[in-house]
């Protein structure tokens, strides 16, 4: 029987009804309207469910899956994006030559343009070999305008007219995040972006900094999380004067050269922050950067250190770290080392990167008794054979995130089950045990609720990675 879609109340409607032959027997007003009322009835069935019942249902299907659901009608839609925005609305999307699509995924994902809010852009994926570049450009731009929630967005390299630049003006009372990675830094871009009347919290500069550039000497009102990375390490006095301007920023993230560099004048300064973040680099001295930033936190310049992921890291430079004052999250890539970090008992969150040779030693007895103010934890590459001890031990952990998580205890690689009932039976036996939230990736999560039928026990509950954002507090790990 074939239908149309009612654009004003969402509904399919049966093409024959407005086809009957016009005699005095289909014509008759009130059998036309037992006739539309049942296929009305018929047609709308579903939609008597609670939106629980969506929920439930909804959380078996793919991303792919729940996107085709959402193009069948204009209420199945609503209903659809509000699960992919409980679902996936941490997930940064892409703009990909006339649609934005989200990493590793297929789907096209416009019947939710309304709901995407992390938006990454740069040449390489909006470029159409087809099309001109300016036609490609000119397709994101107008794309963009359109999106009604759009918070973040990440500009990698590409280039815009000037009058493309006044059209992204239009976006920027949205945005609350904005990053430039490794691009040739367009001040013009950032005025457009950032100018006074923003609602930027979030401000992110990855190499595409210059010394010279006039955006230190502007005001920033409602600015809290600054990030600033640069190749080049040279003491840049323009950012005393940057921070004496915006005194609303409490998180400050930069590379161990650049703080190097630039060491006389803040420990001079009156400059303090809540958070500082250091992005490890091998340029300097180990031990004694770990003595400059402990004449940091005396003076008031940090409260809380969190160390960005090292590589290549040795036993001693683990030992050496332990001595710096309000360290409270740690990354390290392990690439091989088998590490212990018993002595980093302050830690607050633990980001580990592996390899497959690599492994995590933990003493289970330090996890227990001394590892209290552990809450978080970011896991990617490893055996879950690493993440064992902090389930059964860590009591206060509460939120973990594993990626490309390989095999081990309670969970195979070909199937996908993580076997959530049993590392619940076990949690239970740790006293004032916190309940843990495990953030999967969707094949992971998919496998194991098809399985077990449900993924939230009185201790472990799972949820897919994309529904939450790790980095919600401004900085990668």
């Amino acid at each position: 029987m074939s239908q149309v879609q009612n654009g004003d109340q969402s509904e399919p409607i049966d093409l024959s009804v407005k086809k009957m032959k016009r005699n005095n027997e289909v014509n008759n007003p009130s059998k036309r309207a037992r006739i539309v009322a049942n296929e009305q009835h018929q047609s709308g069935d579903i939609f008597k469910l609670v939106i629980d019942c969506f929920e439930e249902v909804f959380d078996f299907l793919s991303l792919q899956d729940l996107v085709a659901m959402g193009q069948t009608c204009k209420r199945m839609q609503r209903i659809a994006g509000h699960c992919f925005q409980q679902n996936y609305r941490a997930q940064p999307v892409f703009f990909c030559v006339h649609t934005f699509l989200m990493i590793d995924e297929d789907a096209n994902l416009e019947c939710f343009y309304y709901l995407l809010q992390n938006i990454e852009v740069d040449i390489h994926n909006i470029f159409d070999e087809d099309e001109d570049l300016y036609i490609s450009t000119q397709n994101f731009i107008t794309s963009l305008k359109h999106l009604q929630s759009i918070k973040k967005i990440t500009i990698g390299n590409i280039s815009l007219t000037m009058a493309q630049i006044d059209e992204m003006r239009l976006i920027r009372s949205k945005i609350e995040s904005v990053k430039f990675e490794k691009n040739d830094f367009n001040e013009k871009l950032f005025n457009a972006l950032l100018a006074p009347g923003s609602n930027v919290k979030h401000l992110s500069l990855r190499e595409s900094f210059s010394n010279e550039h006039q955006w230190m000497y502007g005001i920033y009102p409602k600015l809290e999380y600054f990030e600033l990375t640069s190749c080049v390490y040279e003491e840049v006095p323009a950012l005393k004067t940057f921070f004496e301007l915006n005194t609303t920023i409490k998180h400050f993230s930069i590379d161990m050269g650049l703080l190097w560099s630039n060491r006389a004048f803040f420990i001079n300064s009156n400059i303090k922050f809540d958070t500082l973040r250091i992005i490890h680099r091998r340029d300097v001295e180990f031990d004694s950067f770990c003595r400059l930033l402990n004449e940091f936190h005396e003076c008031g310049f940090y409260k809380k250190l969190r160390f960005g992921y090292m590589y290549d890291i040795e036993q001693e430079t683990i030992n050496q770290l332990a001595s710096v004052k309000g360290l409270v999250m740690f990354g390290v890539d392990l690439k091989g080392h088998n590490i212990n970090i018993s002595s980093l008992i302050n830690l607050e969150e633990l980001c580990v990167s592996g390899r497959y040779d690599s492994n995590f030693i933990m003493d289970c007895t330090s996890l227990r008794d001394k590892f209290l103010k552990l809450k978080r934890i970011d896991f990617y590459g490893v055996s879950f054979d690493n993440l064992i001890p902090f389930i059964f031990f860590a009591k206060n952990v509460n939120k973990i995130n594993v990626q490309n998580l390989r095999s081990g205890s309670h969970f195979e690689e070909t199937d996908g089950v993580l076997d959530l009932l049993t590392l619940n039976k076990e949690r239970k036996k740790l006293f004032a045990a916190q309940k843990i939230t495990i953030y999967a990736e969707e094949h992971v999560y998919l496998a194991t609720k098809w399985a077990m039928k449900q993924t939230d026990f009185k201790l472990i509950e799972m949820k897919r990675i994309t529904s939450y954002d790790w980095r919600q507090d401004g900085f990668d790990p």
